[in-house]
């Protein structure tokens, strides 16, 4: 789970009509995959639709795409923020996180952003189908053909929940569960 007190200050309303804004926070690498995402942006303009995508992290594959924006012509669409301490203004003005990692146990980046409010959209391995509920806090994708239905699908989810920004964590994740369930184990170990 994460700090949900910590994380409720940057909690907002979203009054957002225009723009859609998608965020990825990771390291730059070959797991976390985040090129793919440009793909799917730039598929997703020619589709007509108004989006933006900020990427926050560092690694090796930052001059990879900063290529891939420059050959695809999303200049004025895609922000590199580098390394943040504090993402997490930037995750609450966005309206999708996507994280298309190969493998990931359980995505800290998307509990935070479920925990916003921000739908998620997550390639479906490891324990990312525990996470996600399709249709309700996110959606799951298997291949980049599927990433861009994907993101499409989770900003109708963003832009039905927008009016208040409440948590989209599933139960079994949310920090007063999962401390609850690890005081019982306490509990019963005595």
């Amino acid at each position: 789970f994460v700090d949900e007190n910590a994380l409720e200050k940057y909690r907002r309303s979203n009054q957002n009509t225009g723009e859609i804004k998608f965020i990825f926070v990771g390291s730059l690498s070959r797991r976390k995959r985040p090129w793919i995402i440009l793909r799917a942006l730039s598929m997703l303009q020619k589709n007509g639709l108004d989006a933006s995508l900020d990427i926050i992290g560092e690694g090796p594959f930052k001059s990879y795409l900063e290529s891939e924006i420059y050959r695809l012509n999303l200049n004025d669409k895609v922000r590199l923020h580098g390394f943040l301490n504090s993402p997490y203004d930037l995750i609450s003005k966005s309206d999708v996180m996507v994280l298309p990692s190969l493998s990931e146990g359980i995505s800290r980046a998307a509990l935070e952003a479920l925990y916003l409010g921000i739908p998620s959209v997550l390639r479906s391995v490891d324990a990312n189908s525990q996470l996600i509920l399709s249709g309700q806090n996110g959606e799951l994708f298997i291949d980049e053909l599927s990433l861009v239905n994907a993101m499409t699908r989770a900003c109708q989810i963003s832009r039905r929940k927008k009016l208040f920004l409440s948590s989209l964590i599933p139960k079994c994740f949310q920090q007063h569960y999962a401390t609850k369930q690890y005081l019982d184990l306490i509990k019963s170990s005595e």
